[in-house]
């Protein structure tokens, strides 16, 4: 059966599901670290994230986690997932990043370390809005060659919370998805930024 879709046929995904999966562009945050995600926030990416967000279907880090590992700078020594708020874990019983870390983890033999606590609680979406912050503590240094892992970036502003919190080791941001709201890596260079 479809993990997206629920039709009946070969492989985890049908067809008309896998060519809906749209390559992301490469994006640059505001504090000028580049983040690559495996596909664009829309059709079947979105749908195979939602499922690992909102209903614990952690298969689906596994469909997703190839696409990303093929992302990974050729000097990434660990991947660090962005946890989520202890009050959406709780409720939901997954931590998506982590998930997804430890998929691309596994198909790359890379360890996965969890460097930063998350909040009791944040705003959903939280990049989205001026005022929805997320704030990060480390509970342990980031190491050399660190690439953050997320499931979505938005504005980049949760990516770039990570960094200020402890950025010195970070090479750069690997996501599920992309949505499109902040400028890819091109347009944000031709602007001049």
């Amino acid at each position: 059966m479809c993990a997206a879709c629920g039709v009946w046929g070969s492989g985890p995904l049908c067809l008309g599901c896998r060519q809906s999966l749209q390559v992301a562009p490469d994006r640059i945050t505001p504090a000028g670290v580049l983040a690559r995600a495996a596909f664009r926030h829309e059709a079947t990416a979105r749908v195979l994230v939602h499922q690992l967000k909102y209903h614990g279907a952690v298969r689906n880090a596994a469909l997703i986690a190839g696409a990303m590992a093929s992302l990974l700078p050729v000097d990434t020594r660990t991947l660090v997932p962005l946890p989520r708020s202890t009050l959406r874990r709780m409720r939901y019983g997954v931590d998506p990043a982590v998930e997804l870390a430890n998929a691309v983890g596994r198909l790359t033999g890379l360890p996965v370390v969890l460097a930063y606590a998350p909040g009791l609680w944040w705003p959903s979406h939280a990049g989205s809005g001026a005022r929805a912050t997320v704030r990060f503590r480390t509970i342990r240094p980031v190491p050399t060659g660190a690439v953050l892992v997320d499931d979505v970036v938005t504005t980049g502003l949760t990516i770039d919370s990570a960094v200020h919190a402890d950025g010195s080791h970070i090479i750069g941001a690997l996501l599920a998805t992309a949505s499109a709201k902040i400028m890819n890596a091109r347009d944000r260079h031709s602007d001049g930024h």
